[in-house]
């Protein structure tokens, strides 16, 4: 438990501390050292560097980095924004293409779903990013269109082939 931990740590310490005790002693001089030389300087104000311009110096490098910084941080924000909106509608961009792959592989089924995602998600949007977007996936659907009603229009596509 503890108290065998204490007994065994105990004459280890003794041990330490009698090793280096020129060092703790000349360390602890040099503390109170620099603790009088410092409380000298403030009251005495001597030509040195008290802790207070040090203070109000730190402040203004400090007050100077936020303010050279945070123009940086707020970019850093809009374009996580714009990141995770991209992965958001990453789908969209990619839909005229899968569309045209699904209208190649003649999945009819597949392109309806799509085109019915791309206007539940993007609607009939104003916005000129998913107007042209739009545009893209209009013209890819009419082609699957019209080659649907050549089929259904041409004598020699079986029947079956035409109720599909």
């Amino acid at each position: 438990g503890p108290d065998v931990v204490a007994s065994i740590r105990h004459p280890f310490l003794i041990a330490t501390v009698k090793d280096n005790f020129d060092r703790f002693i000349s360390c602890k001089q040099t503390i109170d050292e620099i603790h009088s030389k410092l409380r000298d300087s403030e009251v005495h104000g001597s030509t040195g560097v008290s802790t207070t311009q040090l203070a109000e110096r730190v402040a203004a490098v400090q007050h100077e980095t936020e303010r050279t910084f945070s123009s940086l941080l707020e970019r850093h924000q809009q374009i996580r924004s714009v990141i995770g909106l991209l992965r958001r509608f990453s789908l969209l961009f990619s839909l005229p293409t899968r569309i045209r792959q699904h209208a190649e592989a003649q999945d009819t089924e597949a392109v309806i779903g799509e085109y019915k995602k791309a206007r539940q998600l993007v609607g009939y949007s104003k916005l000129n990013l998913f107007g042209q977007l739009m545009k893209e996936v209009d013209k890819v659907v009419e082609k699957v269109v019209d080659d649907l009603i050549m089929k259904l229009v041409t004598p020699s596509t079986p029947p079956e082939e035409a109720v599909q």
